[in-house]
């Protein structure tokens, strides 16, 4: 892989789009600005991504549009929501679209650069990765060789998981994912519950990892290891 990360802010605001490209600019990171779905797909030609700064709220195209059609097209990518939209339905919107993160402007861009360096370590992963989850098999496997197969349910909120860098998801947000044709916050809660002890239980006895999802108190679940997207 190339060793400069290539970013691309998608945002129609001109002022706001050359500050985050300004600011987050360094040796390391080149950083393009567009201003919508068109944009992005030309650049996308010339240059393809490894992670996209993506407005929610764009001309022509919405950003939730725009993250499904990207999403399909470059599975790996990594992409960050901004939206001044902040309610759970609507993160549940974003990350059921396909963003790995979902920031509420405004957004502290101290915060914005330590999402991008979480980012950038998961699309260019160490290679002694603790676990490697296939996106096609459905089965983890460890750095060691053993391996365990996950049921639909463990790999997508596994899979959810991982998608956001090593912070916590929200109880609210994998419950309208993972059940979104069941009322009743209360039961759905008790569902996840269940599925995260599960999933546990199975890594541990059958990959040696104890409590590779660690429970919030009050917030959600967040990866306790690292764990590497394969095919």
């Amino acid at each position: 892989m190339p060793d400069v990360l290539e970013i691309i802010v998608v945002e129609d605001h001109r002022l706001l789009r050359d500050e985050l490209v300004d600011y987050l600019s360094s040796p390391d990171w080149h950083v393009r600005g567009v201003s919508s779905g068109r944009e992005l797909d030309a650049a996308m030609l010339v240059q393809p991504a490894d992670v996209l700064v993506l407005d929610l709220n764009l001309p022509q195209e919405d950003g939730i549009s725009i993250t499904r059609r990207i999403r399909k097209a470059f599975p790996h990518i990594g992409i960050i929501m901004l939206t001044a939209r902040g309610d759970q339905a609507d993160r549940a919107l974003g990350y059921g679209s396909g963003a790995d993160v979902y920031l509420t402007k405004p957004t502290h861009v101290g915060e914005l650069e330590s999402v991008l360096f979480n980012l950038s370590c998961r699309i260019r992963p160490r290679e002694d990765a603790l676990l490697k989850l296939s996106e096609n098999l459905l089965r983890l496997s460890h750095a060691d060789g053993r391996s365990v197969t996950l049921t639909n349910s463990e790999y997508r909120v596994l899979r959810l998981l991982v998608g956001t860098s090593g912070q916590e998801l929200g109880y609210t947000p994998l419950c309208e994912l993972l059940y979104p044709d069941e009322d009743g916050q209360g039961q759905t809660r008790q569902r996840l519950a269940v599925l995260m002890t599960r999933l546990r239980q199975k890594v541990q006895e059958e990959l040696g990892v104890e409590q590779c999802v660690k429970s919030v108190r009050g917030q959600g679940y967040r990866l306790t290891v690292p764990v590497r997207l394969e095919p």
